[in-house]
């Protein structure tokens, strides 16, 4: 595995959002308080190292420091990271980012399930490994594209963050019910990978950004298809109660955008 630790991430931020309000021109929350803005990606060394050039085993090893587990269920998370890190490795590029952005799944227009064969679903569990460990840095719908249960736990565990970690107990704290804390917890978790940042660096302008993305797209989390909804609406209340937005934020996402 390389020996730099670095935590850059070689791809380009995503775009501002130059068509979101013309998209929704006649959105009353068009005219917000706050400016919806993507923040750059981190230059923060991730505590499992810059992996983006790793060799394939050399990641399936931190995956296994990352994620102790049963021997069945190691076994299983080696073949799927395994079969998706060979699939990517025929594609052209220096990088594991260069080759995804140079595979059929770069659009947000195919599942990598669709490499399963036999009825397994394997592709969906290595790719959530490679998202978790900042190997890839996919676009909103590139993420959404793709079933990836469980994600926000396991990519929670991955970053070993206390902040982070302090906000889903935050979340599990709402007397809401448990699909609302699920959607609070996916929303920063997709947020953080898209964007390629810590908790530290997601700001109002920045959830603000995903919110107004997840409706542009239609892949607002349990509402897949809506272009009505926003996303990140109780993880825009939660982060705002323990701190994480300056004083003076509005206290809910329609407030503010």
């Amino acid at each position: 595995m390389p020996e730099t630790t670095t935590g850059r991430i070689r791809r380009n931020s995503p775009p501002a959002l130059p068509s979101v309000h013309d998209d929704f021109a006649d959105s009353r929350f068009r005219h917000g308080s706050i400016q919806p803005a993507a923040p750059p990606p981190t230059t923060q060394p991730w505590w499992f190292g810059d992996l983006g050039s790793a060799d394939g085993e050399d990641i399936v090893t931190v995956a296994d420091r990352v994620w102790p587990a049963s021997p069945a269920t190691a076994l299983k998370r080696r073949h799927s990271l395994r079969r998706l890190l060979d699939h990517l490795a025929a594609v052209p590029g220096q990088t594991w980012q260069q080759r995804w952005d140079a595979s059929t799944f770069a659009d947000g227009a195919r599942p990598v399930a669709e490499l399963d064969t036999g009825g397994q679903s394997v592709a969906s569990l290595g790719l959530r490994v490679l998202l978790c460990l900042r190997v890839i840095r996919p676009t909103l719908p590139e993420m959404r594209a793709n079933r990836l249960t469980g994600y926000a736990d396991l990519f929670r565990q991955a970053q070993a963050d206390p902040a982070l970690d302090a906000y889903f107990a935050a979340v599990r704290q709402r007397p809401v019910v448990r699909s609302m804390h699920m959607t609070a917890t996916f929303d920063v978790a997709c947020a953080l990978t898209i964007y390629g940042i810590p908790l530290a660096e997601l700001t109002a302008q920045a959830l603000l950004h995903y919110a107004w993305e997840c409706r542009r797209h239609g892949v607002t989390y349990k509402n897949r298809g809506n272009r009505d909804t926003f996303g990140g609406l109780l993880a825009w209340q939660v982060l705002h109660d323990i701190g994480q937005f300056p004083p003076g934020t509005p206290q809910s996402i329609r407030a503010a955008g």
